[in-house]
């Protein structure tokens, strides 16, 4: 049995007496819901005495809740007057159920209790086991997750960690009978991991050394060390990127503990930019390819949690005088209809280290395009990005410029030495912009 008061008011203007009715809920037995006014219980429906202008009185309402009675159930209690025009009505809803509920969070200090200031992680997916199967829910935009189930069985509460995060906590809780009306608590906290990028492919003659830049992100709080393993005779020097321009310069300094002290929160510690100087030896022949990883540990501040992330860089040795062609091709859009005019950008560069000539780029062109003329202004069909100066082409074949759609074969031809000796120097690049329209 559960009790609640119900107040009836007189709002009228003059002493009334009142009739209060009720209905049990479907499926319970009759008696169920009764009203008591000290001197005795009442069923439905049930006559008040006079009540006296902006007086009022106060019942109980006794709920005796028959076994299996739904989780959440409505019962509506009339109240009218018996000589004036006045009603009302209210619900009692009673609920049967029991609640479990917490939070997801960010233990900045790692003690697995949430304290003021932790902000909370969004959408995150917790599950609740049921005899039913497994209830599912993720958390909304203060971080919280609530179940209301039938009370009295023992149930697994367990957190799906989202990729990128670690948990300080049990991912899965045992839960007790709860009772009635009761409600569980239980927090979940998670950090972020940390993350080291970007991947490098890069090229470079033996007996040099080569720099591949990286950025560390910071997770959470914790001093972190990187290491690089390098095939046999290789050697590697960190560096601290302090100019985050990718390069080594006089401005950068020798990557210290110090400067790993990661904190998401702090300046200069939630991105931290290195480069890792390679040294290639002389013996290794040209030709050889070479994948090695840059690990970064940490562990998190007042714990012996010990996190990492790693990424691979690959190089291509190169012979100590020689070019490279590099070539990639992008186009505007992800998506196109019928009449659609998507650019097309074809980039070169040369990462060897000599320059490289006698440059062709043959470009197939698909039956289903017709390259835009004119796309660039009068007689500019094709922009060629030549040492920084935009020069323009036509498609025509008898033209004598760099470019050619040569027609069956469907394909563009451009030959950047045509006119005059072209040279990509080591480190340079250019590119190739061209526009078709969908048929």
């Amino acid at each position: 049995m559960v009790t609640a008061a119900l107040e009836l008011v007189n709002r009228g203007g003059f002493p009334d007496s009142f009739r209060v009715s009720w209905d049990a809920p479907d499926g319970w037995p009759a008696g169920s819901v009764i009203i008591s006014d000290g001197g005795g219980d009442h069923v439905s429906p049930y006559m008040v005495g006079a009540i006296n202008p902006g007086a009022s009185r106060i019942f109980t309402v006794k709920v005796f809740i028959p076994p299996g009675a739904a989780m959440r159930t409505s019962i509506i209690i009339d109240g009218v007057a018996l000589s004036r025009d006045l009603e009302d009505s209210i619900t009692l809803e009673m609920g049967t159920g029991s609640f479990i509920t917490g939070l997801v969070f960010n233990d900045a200090d790692h003690d697995g209790i949430h304290d003021p200031g932790e902000e909370g992680w969004t959408g995150v997916t917790v599950t609740l086991s049921d005899p039913g199967g497994a209830i599912e829910r993720q958390t909304d935009g203060s971080s919280a997750f609530i179940f209301e189930v039938p009370a009295g069985l023992a149930r697994q509460l367990i957190e799906i960690t989202p990729a990128g995060m670690i948990s300080l906590t049990p991912d899965s809780i045992s839960l007790g009978p709860s009772a009635p009306g009761e409600t569980l608590r239980a927090n979940f906290a998670d950090v972020r991991l940390p993350a080291i990028a970007p991947p490098n492919d890069l090229s470079g003659p033996s007996g040099n050394f080569i720099d591949f830049p990286h950025v560390i992100l910071a997770g959470t709080r914790g001093q972190a060390t990187v290491s690089a393993s390098l095939p046999a005779g290789w050697v590697e020097v960190f560096y601290r990127d302090n100019d985050a321009d990718g390069k080594l310069s006089a401005a950068d300094s020798l990557l210290r503990p110090s400067d790993l002290a990661l904190d998401p929160d702090v300046a200069g510690f939630s991105l931290v930019p290195v480069i890792v100087r390679v040294f290639v030896p002389s013996q290794v022949p040209a030709g050889t390819s070479a994948s090695f990883t840059i690990t970064l540990n940490q562990i998190l501040s007042g714990t012996t949690i010990s996190v990492h992330a790693a990424v691979t860089d690959k190089l291509y040795v190169l012979a100590r005088a020689s070019g490279l062609l590099k070539l990639l091709k992008e186009v505007d859009r992800a998506q196109a209809r019928p009449g659609d005019v998507m650019t097309y950008t074809i980039t070169f560069s040369n990462p060897g280290v000599q320059a490289v000539k006698e440059i062709e780029i043959i470009d197939p062109i698909s039956a289903s395009v017709d390259v835009v003329k004119n796309a660039f202004g009068s007689g500019r069909d094709i922009e060629w990005l030549r040492n920084g100066v935009p020069v323009y082409l036509t498609v025509d074949p008898a033209d004598a410029d760099e470019a050619m759609l040569e027609m069956p074969d469907g394909r563009l031809h451009v030959i950047l030495s045509r006119q005059a000796p072209y040279l990509l120097e080591s480190g340079s690049s250019g590119s190739i912009t061209y526009r078709v329209r969908i048929r």
